[in-house]
């Protein structure tokens, strides 16, 4: 008797196995059939309803018209996430329309309530319509208070994201993916962020479209490509204190009409990133140069952090302002105790180093102007990290840039 007992208790607790269900644009089987290719749903959102935590979706080539709304279930933990995943990186195209998920291809958790954790979404190609603002994918759920945790542990890599409308108001925005400051622990891995609110965009008006716009903590973010996006690369940005702890190495940055990142928080890491055009429009907000710490921050200060081995090139900045690194200006933040250190900058409007309030270590950067230790050029230039300190490894092969289209602050968590 008690063995029999034992064994019962053993097989209650065990955990089942994980399953992979395939969906395909024209698929037309059931949850029962879409265990093999031959049998796949028809759309993504039929696709997810298979889904258990810790199970897999496998996504066939070709252009899905649907926006999935809070439909991916949370995985069973780190090692067993919920993945939907395309059968060929890029080739699963989907479209929207994006009204009915929060104005997103995909939206994970409710505003408010239910967070989403360990998923994983690797391969898609999210083509955000350009007739309105919108994001690629918008992350909610949770307290920002602390009683309810927002999402962690969720996994981007391998995407490829575009689109959206420039609105030129600050509260109603374009982005790749948002974060918001109750959010931690995600990984966005070899992804290509470009045309992000480009639609829309002119010199004479504001932009305010994001490639990532990152609130929350403790994320890596690695080996990516952000280009022709109509503002910044990465808006590291919280009105509150949240913004700690992300490692940000070996990504590249090309042709942005702001600057290339704005960190607002303490104790990142900012290594082995290329950047090659940064502050060029058609953002007209103020914002330029290169890597900038502590500005237009809300009072958050930006303490602690490394900038360490970038290489910086065709930025433009304001006379005297942000130029390649910008650490701190008058009235304009707060940032002590960073390192700024083997940076190369050169051939941009100002091969400087700003770091005019605050104390911070600024030594042995290759440049010409305020703040180099070292007269330096493109022979000093070698910026990815190849030592194991950058997890993702080195950046995937550079995307081929699409020809431009002729294109005709909806508010974080």
């Amino acid at each position: 008797m008690r063995t029999a007992l034992c064994l019962l208790l053993l097989l209650s607790t065990t955990t089942a196995s994980a399953s992979t269900y395939y969906v395909s644009p024209g698929g037309s089987g059931s949850c029962q059939t879409a265990t093999s290719p031959g049998g796949a749903v028809g759309s993504i959102t039929a696709g997810t309803q298979c889904l258990s935590g810790g199970d897999t979706l496998i996504v066939g080539d070709g252009t899905y018209g649907e926006c999935l709304a809070d439909v991916i279930p949370s995985g069973r933990s780190a090692q067993e996430p919920t993945t939907i995943k395309a059968a060929h990186p890029r080739q699963a195209r989907l479209t929207g329309p994006i009204g009915p998920c929060s104005d997103s291809l995909i939206q994970l958790g409710q505003r408010g309530g239910e967070a989403r954790h360990y998923i994983t979404i690797d391969g898609l190609f999210l083509d955000i319509p350009t007739d309105r603002p919108g994001f690629g994918v918008k992350p909610l759920g949770g307290a920002e208070d602390g009683s309810q945790s927002g999402s962690h542990d969720l996994v981007f890599q391998n995407l490829e994201i575009q689109g959206g409308l420039n609105s030129g108001n600050v509260s109603s925005f374009s982005i790749g993916i948002g974060q918001g400051g109750n959010q931690y622990g995600w990984t966005f891995r070899n992804n290509f962020f470009h045309d992000i609110g480009m639609a829309g965009a002119t010199p004479d008006q504001a932009a305010w479209s994001y490639g990532l716009y990152i609130s929350g903590s403790d994320n890596v973010i690695a080996g990516n490509t952000f280009a022709r996006i109509s503002a910044f690369g990465i808006h590291g940005y919280s009105t509150s204190d949240h913004l700690h702890r992300n490692l940000i190495c070996n990504n590249t940055f090309e042709n942005l009409g702001g600057p290339a990142m704005l960190i607002c928080g303490s104790d990142n890491r900012i290594m082995g990133n290329s950047i090659n055009g940064a502050g060029k429009g058609p953002a007209n907000n103020s914002a330029r140069g290169g890597i900038n710490l502590a500005l237009s921050c809300s009072g958050v200060p930006a303490n602690g952090n490394q900038i360490l081995g970038n290489v910086i090139r065709g930025v433009v900045s304001n006379a005297g302002q942000e130029g390649c690194i910008a650490l701190t200006l008058p009235g304009r933040g707060t940032a002590n105790s960073n390192v700024v250190r083997d940076n190369t900058c050169y051939d941009n409007t100002e091969d400087i180093i700003s770091n005019q309030v605050g104390s911070n270590t600024v030594e042995n950067n290759h440049c010409s102007g305020a703040g180099c230790s070292t007269a330096g050029g493109p022979q000093f230039a070698s910026a990815a990290v190849s030592d194991g300190s950058c997890p993702a490894g080195a950046p995937s092969p550079k995307p081929k840039l699409p020809t431009p289209k002729k294109l005709h602050r909806v508010s974080l968590p």
